[in-house]
């Protein structure tokens, strides 16, 4: 109730103190055509499909959604079950205390971090995603292996700082250099592809969790990111201008 009254208070506020002012209204004869729904899609594929770069990128946002996947539905089954959670809090009181300490994290080290990047150059960028990516391999398989919980929150806090520093930095990677006509249809590309990862991977480790147990799940998971570092570490050696 407490958030969804202070979104509804920001939107009033943001639309009182950020208006649109260049936003343009479509002619009416602009608005119901198909050509004029289906160019931005036409375009967009043109622009895939023309440059490698954006097709490698748009693959790897389908193995990492993949393996965010996994991590998202059995983090909480590893630390009730495997390493137990301790005593002087309920589960739902541990679970929150996790998410509030992952938010003053993100907030102290995530946002100095983007404060020193400079997102307008494509290789300094493409180079430390790959290295917040590699990190987040080992923050990853850390958990998945962790005696104890301790050890398993401390990386998945680990890990959830890399992931807040990740999505900024494949944004910033995918959007140099596009044009207006097509950038809003190549973000939804990338994040289809992410959502297609998470819909079609995510029985599997499930599949593997049963099998196996669930710490081989999210170390499978953790090893499916290594090609992702592979196609990334390929599109670095692209120009995206």
């Amino acid at each position: 109730m407490v958030g969804g009254g202070t979104l509804l208070a920001l939107a009033a506020f943001l639309a009182l103190r950020m208006p649109e002012q260049g936003f343009v209204r479509a002619a009416p004869g602009e608005r119901s055509t198909w050509a004029s729904l289906t160019a931005p899609l036409v375009q967009g594929a043109r622009e895939v499909r023309g440059r490698p770069v954006l097709t490698l990128l748009i693959a790897a946002a389908a193995l990492y959604g993949a393996s965010t996947e996994a991590l998202d539905r059995l983090n909480e089954f590893l630390l009730l079950r495997e390493t137990g959670l301790p005593g002087g809090l309920s589960p739902e009181g541990w679970f929150i205390a996790l998410a509030l300490a992952g938010s003053l994290l993100g907030w102290a080290v995530l946002e100095p971090l983007r404060r020193r990047l400079n997102l307008s150059q494509p290789r300094q960028v493409a180079r430390t995603l790959r290295v917040v990516l590699g990190l987040s391999v080992a923050a990853l398989l850390a958990f998945a292996l962790a005696p104890s919980f301790g050890w398993a929150a401390g990386a998945l806090l680990l890990h959830g700082v890399l992931r807040g520093l990740y999505g900024p930095l494949y944004s910033a990677w995918l959007n140099q250099g596009l044009p207006s006509g097509s950038r809003a249809t190549i973000n939804s590309f990338a994040s289809q592809a992410d959502a297609l990862g998470q819909v079609s991977c995510g029985p599997l480790f499930g599949l593997a969790g049963n099998l196996w147990g669930v710490r081989a799940a999210l170390a499978l998971a953790a090893l499916v990111r290594l090609p992702t570092l592979a196609l990334l570490s390929r599109a670095g050696k692209g120009e995206l201008r």
